[in-house]
């Protein structure tokens, strides 16, 4: 049975981000490859705004130890022309646990052009990890003085960027325009021995990307909304219970001092790459989805098979034996927004030059 699921949370939108899978790195980048002797006896997959925590149990069936790498890949992401996007770059917090101690992990960057693994090319470039996945700009036009300068690698490298279709180089009215035309991804690995007959528990954590845009639904206008965004209505499966409930939301909330009304909520999607664990001896036996929220004023709809439950106030889960992912997990959530957008001078940089908007704007309420 399809399922519609609709309930108040709060979540900020993050990229795609994957369950475990067993790998290797090849010729060609790195690649996956399926095992017949280690199941997936559990797992529990926690979303909220601050954290997302994934907890595995994993049994090894044979009767000798095997010794495995294992990947956690994070979703390749393409540029926006003279700046990284704002879900870019490396996780913030990325912790891992095997059996409740703690271990370190490896962390590999790839670059992808169409179908081709491009990284020894841009490293033989002369590119870092940290340039082959961030890109700051040519001229120092991404919104902030602490971008690459034009002597930069990119900028050194851009004639043989543009003829071997690496980068879309151009100049306009002599204003340089330049856009990386490859994709990057970050990987996590680890090696793991799996003991004979013997679970193995494997839990893993990390702040999720921020990002997204403010006030572009508006469902004070519903028939509107209907129009204009018919296909994402359908591919989140909202339904007509969905949409009154923001205008509910949204009717009642204020902004400035002043307190005018919200002429929209943002909206932004989260996804969760569940198909890798697939990968994995049979179905996951026992599979926990909970999606935490943190306000009362936020909205989330998606296309899912299962039952959801309420668990409390603040948490919904969906439960599931010898559950096999057929599909990722995809999300819209609908929330508050900020009651005006960061100017360029609010803008900051991260570790890892991600964008962040300093909260300095004026109070959100509700309206009397």
């Amino acid at each position: 049975m399809r399922c519609v699921l609709f309930f108040i949370s709060l979540l900020i939108s993050i990229p795609c981000v994957a369950n475990d899978s067993i790998g290797y790195l090849g010729a060609g980048g790195i690649e996956f490859k399926r095992t017949t002797d280690i199941s997936m006896e559990r797992e529990v997959l926690t979303i909220s705004r601050s954290l997302i925590r994934v907890e595995y149990e994993f049994l090894n069936t044979s009767s000798f130890p095997i010794s495995e790498t294992v990947f956690f890949p994070m979703p390749f992401y393409g540029f926006d022309e003279g700046c990284s996007p704002q879900h870019s770059g490396q996780l913030v917090g990325f912790k891992l646990w095997v059996d409740g101690v703690q271990q370190n992990t490896s962390r590999l960057v790839r670059a992808m052009l169409k179908d081709k693994d491009v990284t020894s090319r841009l490293r033989e470039l002369g590119f870092s990890d940290e340039d082959i996945a961030e890109y700051r700009g040519v001229e120092g036009n991404c919104y902030s003085g602490n971008t690459v300068s034009s002597t930069g690698v990119f900028s050194k490298n851009m004639v043989i960027l543009s003829k071997e279709g690496l980068a879309d180089i151009r100049n306009e009215s002599g204003i340089m325009f330049a856009t990386p035309l490859w994709k990057s991804a970050y990987y996590y690995s680890w090696n793991q021995v799996f003991p004979p007959k013997t679970v193995v528990r494997i839990s893993h954590e990390y702040v999720p990307f921020l990002g997204g845009q403010s006030g572009e639904y508006n469902f004070a206008r519903l028939n509107e909304l209907k129009s204009t965004y018919g296909n994402l209505l359908r591919n989140f499966c909202i339904t007509d219970g969905t949409l009154h409930s923001g205008a509910e939301i949204q009717g009642r909330m204020t902004t400035g001092t002043l307190q005018i009304p919200l002429e929209g909520l943002s909206g932004e999607e989260v996804s969760y790459i569940l198909t890798t664990g697939a990968n994995w001896a049979g179905a996951i036996k026992d599979f926990t989805l909970n999606l935490k929220k943190g306000s009362k004023d936020e909205i989330v709809s998606l296309c899912f098979d299962g039952k959801f439950k309420k668990q409390d106030d603040l948490t919904i889960s969906l439960h599931e034996k010898n559950f096999i992912p057929r599909k990722d997990i995809t999300a819209i959530f609908f929330h508050v927004p900020l009651s005006r957008p960061a100017n360029p001078d609010e803008i900051r940089y991260r570790p890892g030059y991600r964008k962040h908007k300093d909260q300095l704007t004026e109070s959100i309420g509700v309206g009397k």
